[in-house]
């Protein structure tokens, strides 16, 4: 099954937008998911982001997590432009800052 690596903001304390606190490592599973474009009703983040994003940098609150996440699960596109998505559920795949983040991703482009 097809999978995407979508980086989501989080602030110090590892806590998203929608107050989902994650863990450093494992599943994560939103469980009152709802299909639609809120973003306080399942997981966010961007799709394939570009380094230099100014909009990335607005939202930079301290960690950023790579999430693995199977491309039928309930990815939602909630703005085509900085490719955000809403998600349901993925795998945590790696968290460090927004650069560290970023080649993580860069370097990950060809695995996934």
């Amino acid at each position: 099954m097809k999978s995407e690596l979508v980086l989501v903001p989080l602030d110090n304390n590892k806590m998203d937008l929608s107050g989902y606190i994650y863990p450093e490592k494992g599943f994560i599973y939103f469980e009152d998911f709802v299909k639609d474009k809120d973003i306080m009703t399942g997981f966010f983040g961007f799709l394939n982001p570009v380094k230099n994003n100014s909009y990335l940098k607005k939202l930079d609150m301290g960690e950023w997590f790579v999430v693995k996440v199977e491309y039928s699960n309930n990815i939602i596109f909630i703005d085509t432009l900085s490719n955000a998505v809403k998600f349901e559920r993925g795998h945590i795949a790696y968290h460090g800052n927004l650069e560290d983040s970023l080649e993580y991703l860069e370097n990950k482009k060809v695995e996934v």
